[in-house]
Parts: structure tokens; C-alpha cells; sequence
């Protein structure tokens, strides 16, 4: 092989490198986050409830949705699983199962994944099951008294409730394209 040819090789499987390993660094951004005056809870998550929060994000990446929880100043029992999805009954997109024991009283509860890149979709949906938790033992999440978020609904165990989960919707911009709006 000539040492042209090695070199030019050397070079394409560096590039490709940098592109594949530089892909995934970007920034986080808040997209969608409720802004409230008053936030009520919307009662004890007890063994086997479900609470589900429609959202929309429009040709963005989603890369992670948080949710305010309480846990009434106590330590609870149970698990908490929370999912995002692409149907109310459909796959989970990414899935996270905690102790309710490890929630953190009136904080967001965030959950992380890769940005949702090529199942892109206008609307997800968020769940939040609860698993072993006896009355009195239970988390609780907070919702706006009122329909707050235009794009949403809530509902708790299938059936329809006034106002929306307290959310901050977060999607992903890779370096690259915030290096293209700083020159635009």
C-alpha cells in the first residue's frame, strides 16, 4: 500500500471517530417546565396507581423529564416506577424503578436517557406507577389545580383529571448545532 493511500486511510478513520464519539456531546435544555402559583398534591400514590401526563415536543430531541413528588415528611415504602412513552399504553421509551423510601420530599424527581433521536414524536407520554405501597405509606406528585399546559392532559388510573402534572421537560442539542446558532 502506498504511504499516500495509509495516510488518507488513517486520516477517514480518525474523522469518523471524532464524528461518532462527538455526536453525543451537546447541551441540555429545558423545552417545557410548568410555571405555577399554586401546585396541589394530588393524593396518596398507594399500591398499583397510575398517573399519566400527556406532553408534546415539537422536532426536538427529548433527553429527560422531571416531576415534583413529596413524600408527606416521611419515609415510605414501595417502589416508584417512572416511565416516558410514545402511546399511553404503549413500550417504554426509558423506564426507572426507585425505593419511595429514596425520594426526596417537594424536589423534582428527574429521570435521564439518550436523546430520543430517531423515534422522534409530538407527543409522550409520562407514568408514574406505584408498587407495594400500603394507605399511609405512599408518595404523592404534585399537579396544577387547573389545566395549566395547553398540549397535556392527566390522568390518574385511566380516568380524565383537571390540571397537569408539575413537569420540566428537557430536550438535547448537540455541540454542533449550538455552534451553527452562534454564526446564524
Amino acid at each position: 500500500m502506498k504511504p499516500i493511500a495509509r495516510v488518507f486511510i488513517i486520516a477517514l478513520v480518525v474523522v469518523v471517530f471524532i464524528f461518532v464519539y462527538t455526536g453525543n456531546l451537546g447541551v441540555q435544555e429545558i423545552y417545557y417546565e410548568t410555571v405555577v402559583s399554586e401546585e396541589v398534591p394530588i393524593g396518596e400514590l398507594t399500591d398499583g396507581m397510575e398517573i399519566i401526563q400527556l406532553f408534546k415536543v415539537n422536532d426536538k430531541e427529548l433527553s429527560a423529564v422531571a416531576v415534583k413528588l413529596a413524600t408527606y415528611m416521611r419515609v415510605n415504602d414501595g417502589k416508584i416506577t417512572v416511565s416516558v412513552r410514545r402511546t399511553a399504553g404503549g413500550a417504554d421509551i426509558y423506564s426507572k424503578t426507585v425505593d419511595a423510601s429514596s425520594i426526596a420530599d417537594n424536589e423534582f424527581f428527574t429521570i435521564r436517557f439518550p436523546p430520543v433521536r430517531y423515534l422522534k414524536s409530538d407527543e409522550y407520554y409520562l407514568s408514574i406507577k406505584s408498587e407495594g405501597a400500603e394507605p399511609g405509606k405512599g408518595i404523592t406528585a404534585y399537579k396544577t389545580p387547573v389545566d395549566m399546559y395547553p398540549h397535556g392532559e392527566m390522568w390518574i388510573n385511566g380516568e380524565p383529571q383537571k390540571g397537569d402534572l408539575v413537569i420540566k421537560v428537557y430536550t438535547y442539542k448537540p455541540w454542533y448545532v449550538k455552534i451553527r446558532e452562534v454564526f446564524t
